[in-house]
């Protein structure tokens, strides 16, 4: 016959190991702040370094707008802010690039826009927020945008292909 001595020290050890496999991991938040150039890959233009396939990109209103002329990633992306400020707050995704979004856009605040501009945006994800004010755009002169979101548009807003 096979005997085991269960201690305190044991039962503990075993919770504690329990409830760090049961954390969730979060996105890390990195804003852009365009403090260098419009280049996506600068981490100097971002508060937390470029973005990687779990951040959460947010991009607001700066003088240096982002352009991704390379592949990128993320988990969410929000385009605009929630407090108001003037101006509109752009991606521009050129010929070179492919952003795929693994979870959310947002589109918030005083005008988010999103410009493909021979680029690709694959958003895998299931959830577009389109947001309640003005100013926002799906803007493309040449590339793809594919969503697997259910889009739909309510209110005043208006919608127009050339």
């Amino acid at each position: 016959m096979i005997s085991f001595k269960i201690t305190l020290q044991t039962i503990l050890a075993a919770a504690i190991l329990l409830c760090v496999g049961m954390v969730s991991v979060q996105a890390q938040t990195t804003t852009w702040n365009g403090s260098v150039s419009s280049d996506w890959n600068n981490g100097a233009n971002w508060s937390n370094g470029v973005t990687g396939s779990s951040s959460r990109a947010v991009i607001t209103n700066f003088t240096n707008k982002p352009i991704l002329s390379t592949t990128a990633t993320v988990n969410t992306i929000q385009l605009g802010s929630y407090y108001p400020g003037a101006g509109v707050t752009f991606l521009t995704v050129v010929a070179g690039g492919d952003l795929t979004i693994t979870n959310e856009i947002e589109f918030n605040g005083n005008g988010g826009s999103l410009h493909i501009d021979g680029g690709t945006v694959n958003h895998t994800g299931t959830t577009l927020d389109w947001g309640t004010n003005v100013n926002r755009y799906i803007q493309m002169t040449s590339g793809n945008f594919s969503t697997n979101a259910n889009f739909s548009i309510n209110g005043g807003n208006n919608t127009s292909q050339p």
